[in-house]
């Protein structure tokens, strides 16, 4: 599954994540590793009860008074009694095999009863609770072999409900008497449930075997258990089967299967789709919902006819008529290869595909044509991916579908695959460079799945990493593979291996191989770590499994790793040998006699950054680095990968308090002369941290004269005009040192962005014909909507609601939150957690990123956070995604103490409840703590070397 994560940290905190590697120059040199053992969180908490005894009181009553008392409680008896019985007999549920098209079906009889409700019934998200430790795993005793289920969402009808009726044959193992399921958000129609033995004849046909008395059910809803309690005692090594119907919520939380709208003409269409990770197939049939309880699916699918299904396998025949419902057909569906239960999918819409062979594209007529490009590289990534792995992808057919509304990037459902309309759809001209390659990378990571994850699966979520790891480094040849220009293998070491760095810092990290067992702690575990870090190991793996014969990387003693060492001297250069030439390993100490250089030569380690691990030197070889990287006319020999590295490595050991921060801010001035992007990508990523940190402080003018000093050259060198034949890392380069310049106020750049502003707002038709070039209108918006007012901010708001483009609703989502008046980010925020605002549901995290990256916004958000958590909460229900992103980026300026300790007071209050969110905010908390001793250790040691710095550059 791929993520959509919001604003991210930046760089290690009190320790550096992985390794750090010091060296000392000069003579004969020796390699430490320290111990970077991560520390392990508690997953669960019991919170204990309290019991307090107070003096006894007593009170006299009279007989006349107990008489009364004792009457008034029998009336109340015998009247509680009567609404029980009232009410429960007109909401009881009924059930039948055959349904009529006003929503009632027929018993044996003829007689109509009623299967839905009068009224809508909306999904009620549990409340997420830090829960005592609890086995949420299901008895071994009965295993799924196949299922066979019908199901019928009621999509117009008004009530957003769906009847089912699921047909399951189990192994028994061993002898038992009891058979759990789960399930979740549903009513099982007891009376329905059988259990029979499962006999096959001679021929292949099934007979009627005996059948199991059934004693009685009971509901396990902790572990979202149902529990069919039997009479007698399954046979081991027999196959039973087991059979029942029910009823389920269409919900709108985005979980299970659920309900999704757009809107054509003013008219809304509804769609039904699902989202099982991790664990929410239970909210649509009664399951064995564990990864790895595999077995085969057979599916059944009624619609309205002028709808269409889409499942993981193809379809059998023509559609069918549904008896009793003469507007809804039957399409059945090929039983599908053994699977996971969070990876069965369905889709009922009136959407349109296009197709290339057995490979097929879904979204809104209105955007279809958007699909093109998914449809361009799907095929050939995937048919890359068979011709790598040696395995030929096992389904008959693959089908992608865009959804207006989805929680996650994708999901990696097998032969057919969901995402989000951003992360699918792309749209010439319209979409930006980083969309393009954002759609190629989530399409690539999905197929990847395919392999990693479906056909070889976890048993558990303990090794989520080993999914979204592999997946996450693979996709990278995927895309490469088809779009090789973009050099997306460079990419790699700032956009993954630097960044996951940062949050791998806390102490609230995790291993990426980490016990869980409650759905919310599953839930939490699918972050960063379990992506990025995961990534970098997979990386590892399959570089040392392909192309080497190096022991593995892996654990030695006590918490030591071994470490590939590459490194080279001044008086050879070689940037390009990334075989490592020796192995620190089992001991915390290397020596390198070879490595006996003069005094005046600096050396480099990790060639490339190919070792997952920071570097620090003594202070005479980073003085010598500096030296040399100041000299304009040599710099450059050292290779762009290092050079990046080194102001990576330097920056983050300086936030750590393992360098001094006049060492790291002095390898930082060359950049006046650098015109490579990875090194200023890397540079802007660490240095945005210091601008976080001081923007709200009265010497933040010293930091911003800095930092365009720095810019300048760069900035006339990429220039504000977009040129379409740029590579890629250059179109890179300009938006990320326009973006910079025009949030420095840097008068050319800010001129620009609101000249092209208006030049857009006084086009006669601004929804059709919009000037600006695509890969700058983030720094386009934003700066004209921090500069302007109402006027630009409405214009704006109105240009989001009308666009047909999902990555240009994105673009407009952030710049909305980039506005300087603070009523209309109220507003903003208001409107992003409110029904019907014109914010979807999976959009929120976006807005409240957008408005905390904003200073002035900052403040509001986390007020917001804190204040409206309860709503929030309610609203979003326990979407894992969603507020977890909200939590990280209202939180992540906080620097002060006063701030910190109101962090502490919500966290407190809100410890039961916080549930999916209880990682983040654990985080959050150790990420503020860090940046209070951050201010305290750092503030004014900066504040003097950069006066010192700009009291020469204006001398």
């Amino acid at each position: 599954m791929e993520h959509i994560f919001s604003a991210t940290l930046q760089g290690p905190q009190e320790q550096c994540s992985l390794f750090q590697v010091l060296i000392q120059v000069g003579g004969v040199r020796k390699i430490a590793a320290h111990d970077m053992t991560q520390s392990r969180e508690a997953l669960a908490m019991m919170d204990g009860t309290t019991v307090t005894f107070s003096k006894r009181r007593g009170y006299v009553l009279s007989r006349w008074g107990i008489f009364l008392i004792s009457a008034l409680f029998l009336a109340a008896i015998v009247a509680t009694g009567l609404l029980v019985y009232k009410f429960a007999s007109c909401t009881k549920y009924q059930h039948a095999s055959t349904y009529s098209a006003d929503g009632t079906h027929s018993d044996e009889n003829g007689t109509h009863k009623a299967i839905l409700p009068s009224q809508t019934t909306e999904a009620t998200p549990p409340t997420p609770t830090k829960a005592p430790k609890l086995d949420v795993r299901l008895p071994r005793a009965v295993k799924p072999d196949s299922y066979t289920f019908k199901i019928i969402p009621f999509i117009y009808e008004g009530n957003f409900t769906f009847v089912g009726e699921v047909s399951i044959i189990v192994n028994v193992t061993e002898a038992t008497s009891n058979i759990t399921l789960h399930f979740n958000d549903m009513k099982i129609h007891q009376d329905t449930v059988i259990v029979e033995e499962y006999v096959v004849s001679k021929d292949g046909s099934q007979t009627e075997g005996k059948k199991i008395s059934i004693d009685r059910f009971s509901n396990d809803t902790a572990r979202q258990f149902f529990i069919i309690h039997l009479k007698e005692t399954l046979t081991a090594g027999q196959q039973y089967q087991i059979s029942m119907e029910y009823l389920g919520n269409l919900n709108d939380i985005l979980q299970g299967f659920y309900r999704s709208s757009y809107t054509v003409n003013n008219q809304t269409r509804w769609i039904a789709t699902t989202q099982f990770q991790p664990t929410d197939a239970r909210r649509a049939f009664p399951c064995f919902d564990e990864p790895a309880l595999k077995a085969r699916f057979k599916i059944s699918i009624a619609h309205p006819s002028n709808m269409t299904s889409i499942s993981n396998m193809p379809q059998i025949g023509k559609s069918e008529p549904v008896e009793d419902m003469p507007d809804y057909v039957w399409d059945h569906y090929q039983q599908s290869v053994p699977m996971s239960t969070y990876l069965v999918a369905f889709v009922v819409s009136d959407f349109d595909h296009i197709s290339e062979g057995n490979f097929s594209v879904w979204a809104r007529h209105e955007a279809i044509q958007q699909a093109q490009y998914s449809l361009k590289i799907g095929p050939k990534i995937l048919h890359y991916y068979e011709k790598y792995f040696g395995i030929p992808f096992p389904l008959p057919k693959m089908d992608m579908i865009a959804l207006p509304d989805f929680a996650a990037g994708a999901m990696e459902n097998w032969g057919l695959i969901t995402y989000r309309e951003t992360a699918m759809l792309y749209k010439q001209g319209v979409s930006t460079n980083s969309n393009k390659q954002g759609v190629a990378t989530v399409v690539s990571h999905e197929l990847a799945h395919q392999w990693f994850g479906n056909l070889v699966t976890p048993s558990w979520w303990t090794d989520l990493w080993l999914n979204e790891g592999f997946a996450s480094y693979v996709e990278y040849l995927g895309v490469n593979a088809v779009e090789p220009s973009w050099k997306i293998l460079e990419q790699f070491v700032i956009f993954d291996l630097q960044n996951v760095f940062a949050l791998d810092a806390l102490e609230s990290s995790h291993q990426i191989s980490i016990e869980v067992g409650h759905p919310d702690e599953i839930n939490e575990i699918f972050d960063r770590i379990s992506y990025g870090k995961a990534e970098d190991s997979s990386s590892t793996t399959i570089s040392t499994t392909t192309t080497t014969t190096t022991p593995a990387p892996g654990t030695q003693g006590s918490g030591l790793w071994w470490i590939p060492v590459t490194y080279t001297t001044l008086e050879n250069p070689d940037f390009e040998t990334t075989r490592p030439s020796h192995w620190l390993k089992a001991t915390p100490n290397l020596t390198l006699p070879a490595l006996t250089t003069a005094p005046d030569q600096w050396v480099i380690f990790n060639i490339q950054e190919t070792g997952f691990f920071r570097v620090n030197y003594d202070a005479n070889n980073w003085a010598l680095l500096t030296e040399y990287l100041m000299d304009r006319d040599h710099f450059s020999q050292i290779g762009i990968i290092n050079r990046a590295q080194l102001l990576d490595d330097a920056l983050n050991l300086a936030r750590a308090g393992l360098l001094d921060y006049s060492t790291a801010l002095d390898v930082t001035r060359y950049l006046a002369n650098e015109l490579e992007y990875l090194p200023w990508k890397s540079a802007l990523t660490a240095l945005g941290y210091i601008d976080n940190m001081l923007i709200k402080t009265g010497h933040y003018d010293k930091f911003k004269m800095y930092m365009l000093g720095l810019l300048e050259n760069l900035y006339k060198h990429t220039g504000f005009t977009d040129n379409p034949n740029d590579p890629q890392l250059t179109v890179y380069k300009r938006v990320n040192i326009l973006g910079w310049a025009c949030s420095l106020d840097h008068e050319d750049c800010v001129r620009n962005s609101v000249l092209q502003f208006q030049n857009w707002r006084s086009s006669p038709d601004p929804d059709r014909n919009n000037p600006i070039s695509a890969n700058l209108k983030n720094v386009v918006y934003c700066t004209a909507i921090r500069v302007g007012g109402q006027e630009e901010w409405d214009f704006a708001w109105q240009r989001y609601r009308k666009t047909n483009v999902g990555s240009e609703k994105d673009i407009l989502l952030g710049a909305l939150g980039c506005s300087r008046v603070t009523w209309i980010l109220s507003r903003y925020l208001d409107w992003s957690v409110t029904e019907n605002s014109g914010i979807r549901k999976q959009d929120a995290a976006r807005v409240f990123a957008a408005i905390s990256n904003n200073a002035i916004g900052q403040p509001l958000a986390y007020s917001f956070l804190r204040n409206k958590w309860d709503r929030i909460r309610e609203y979003l229900g326990s979407s894992l995604f969603t507020i977890n992103n909200i939590v990280r980026s209202c939180t992540k300026r906080i620097n002060a103490p006063f701030e910190l300790g109101d962090l502490k007071e919500f966290a407190s209050a809100h410890r039961r409840e916080l549930g999916t969110a209880t990682r983040a905010v654990e985080q959050a908390l150790e990420q503020a703590e860090a940046n209070v001793k951050w201010m305290e250790r750092n503030y004014e040691p900066i504040v003097r070397w950069l006066s010192n710095v700009t009291a020469v550059a204006t001398s």
